[in-house]
């Protein structure tokens, strides 16, 4: 499919981040420095992969990281001249209950990877897709795996529900609110935290998908 790429600059949508050696979400409130934790019991979102882009990627001390995209998603180019570049995916998340509106998702870690490439496979067969509509993502554990480099945790990524694109916020984000969770029974959102806080046990256990 065709890349929409910005190449004229513009504003930047607030991001999240997942810390695969932490095994935690958190997201970046826009204007401010602290980055907002997600539990994962709340780690519930639209994921527009339709647009997903693929491409080389290098962070950068204090700055936004750079990306070269590729042309295609999924079709990789040559890598950049230089260190540090590494190949990963960016794509758009939405949740107004979870994520406190549109962030951006980029990473290049392999624990990360690897599920998501797997989630799009289950996008792209999927006959929802055919008919337009965007999955709505829910990250239900993290699961510890050990290597030579030590360990990280994998997010779970499940499906739970489809809704149509003109109902979601990159048409009209008014009417998403009615599609996302609302966790009653659940506590409020942490508190602001630093993005490598150690993992708590609870965030290893399934707290089973919210009702839609």
């Amino acid at each position: 499919m065709p890349l929409d790429l910005n190449t004229t600059g513009g504003d930047f949508t607030p991001y999240i981040a997942y810390n695969a050696k932490a095994g935690r979400w958190a997201y970046k409130v826009d204007g401010q420095d602290q980055l907002v934790d997600v539990p994962l019991e709340r780690m519930v979102a639209v994921w527009d992969l339709e647009n997903l882009k693929t491409g080389w990627v290098i962070y950068k001390p204090n700055s936004a990281p750079e990306k070269i995209y590729d042309e295609a998603a999924g079709v990789r180019g040559p890598k950049p001249d230089g260190d540090g570049w590494k190949h990963g995916i960016e794509v758009l998340l939405f949740s107004s209950k979870n994520l406190d509106g549109e962030k951006e998702l980029t990473t290049t870690a392999v624990a990360a990877l690897r599920p998501f490439s797997a989630l799009y496979d289950t996008y792209e067969a999927a006959p929802e897709k055919a008919k337009g509509q965007l999955p709505v993502v829910h990250c239900a554990r993290t699961v510890p795996v050990t290597s030579k480099y030590g360990t990280n945790y994998e997010p779970e990524l499940k499906i739970v529900a489809w809704v149509d694109r003109k109902d979601t916020p990159w048409t009209d984000a008014a009417k998403l609110a009615a599609s996302t969770p609302t966790q009653t029974s659940q506590p409020p959102a942490a508190p602001a935290t630093p993005a490598a806080a150690t993992p708590p046990p609870a965030q290893q256990t399934n707290q089973g998908a919210p009702d839609f």
